[in-house]
């Protein structure tokens, strides 16, 4: 992202830090909006309604996906992923199109990734000494794909028997004909032979996996097959106030009609566009209104909520300006917010009215967010 520093235009991004004791990076994707919207404007005909798209989209924004998989724990029978996205969007006022679209990109991608986790579900039922497995997956079709997702199979359970994991050796003996024709049956091995073989084969295993990776469900099987609806973060500076046609689509997963009048899209590109999502994202912060006012503290923190939107009061204050451009999001089905760092009120924050951020105490133009989370345990 480009912006403006005082005296000279610098590049601005994103980044994710992870511990490394406590999770592993499985993916990472790096969204780059302008390929998008090259993308874009390369399925259209007319030549200046392709010039008047990439003049308006074109603007260096970016966002960072990375999904990443917890070390393991004995009171957890499955791998846990959580998917974990941080962007900056667009800043100009007068582009609510461009931010629209970006947000939009952005939460179609996401989408796609818990579709991905989504196919290789696994369900599994005890059947004799080794046991069965079947997948509900239908990603992988045709002949092709199933000789591909096969023979992954196969080197697992080879790479299985040869590296004495008495648990997948047993499986590798009572499956070695189970890769022949089906491709569900195939991608259930490989979930059992991950949970069951020992910590030192789990890395070989997904190499192997990656290996055949050609297809997104044999890339996704190494981490994804054990945990379908993958808990997911979205946070960042999203340049959008609350009510906003941007920040409806993040917490409603919907943009109502008033909100695409001419003057928000003057040139028509989110006119025929399904502008609506599936994730089931809400806003960390709104649990603070979500919970009785028990102690003096939480009273302060709640008034310095919106009680209409459900967002802060503000992330960002200069002279001029003051509301809410930041925020914390989550999936509601997979997570629950345990903690929030406080909000501080405005005389916090500043020494006397018409002073603005960054100070001499506060040290960024943007107040700082941040949550904890717990994931919710799914029974059945």
């Amino acid at each position: 992202t480009e912006i403006f520093t005082g005296s000279q235009y610098t590049i601005d991004g994103c980044a994710t830090f992870f511990r490394c004791e406590r999770f592993h990076l499985v993916k990472k994707y790096e969204v780059e909006f302008n390929k998008a919207a090259i993308s874009l404007a390369d399925q259209m005909t007319n030549p200046h309604q392709k010039k008047a798209t990439m003049n308006r989209l074109l603007k260096d924004n970016v966002a960072l996906i990375a999904v990443l998989e917890m070390a393991p724990d004995p009171q957890r029978s499955s791998k846990q992923l959580i998917c974990v996205a941080n962007t900056h969007i667009h800043a100009n006022p007068e582009l609510n199109d461009v931010k629209l679209w970006q947000v939009h990109t952005l939460l179609k991608g996401l989408e796609k990734i818990a579709n991905r986790c989504a196919q290789v579900q696994p369900s599994s039922s005890s059947s004799g000494s080794g046991g069965s497995t079947s997948s509900t997956s239908s990603g992988a079709n045709g002949k092709q794909g199933g000789w591909r997702v096969s023979r992954c199979c196969r080197s697992l359970l080879n790479l299985a028997a040869a590296g004495g994991c008495a648990a997948a050796t047993q499986l590798h003996r009572s499956s070695t004909r189970c890769c022949s024709n089906s491709v569900q049956r195939s991608l259930g091995t490989c979930c059992v032979l991950l949970r069951a073989c020992c910590a030192r084969l789990k890395l070989a295993f997904r190499k192997v996996l990656l290996r055949c990776g050609s297809l997104c469900c044999c890339c996704c099987a190494a981490s994804c097959c054990c945990s379908a609806d993958i808990p997911m973060l979205v946070a960042g500076d999203f340049n959008s106030v609350p009510g906003s046609a941007a920040h409806s689509l993040l917490v409603k997963g919907r943009v109502e009609p008033q909100q695409l009048e001419s003057s928000v899209a003057p040139l028509g590109l989110l006119r025929d566009t399904k502008l609506q999502h599936s994730l089931p994202l809400a806003s960390a912060y709104a649990a603070l209104l979500d919970h009785p006012p028990t102690t003096e503290q939480l009273k302060k923190q709640r008034a310095r909520v919106d009680p209409t939107h459900r967002e802060p009061l503000f992330t960002n204050l200069n002279r001029d300006f003051k509301a809410t451009l930041d925020y914390v999001l989550y999936t509601r089905d997979s997570l629950a917010p345990a903690g929030l760092l406080e909000l501080p009120a405005e005389a916090e924050v500043v020494a006397k009215p018409g002073d603005s951020l960054p100070n001499a105490n506060w040290s960024s133009d943007h107040l700082c967010l941040m949550a904890e989370f717990q994931i919710l345990q799914h029974k059945g």
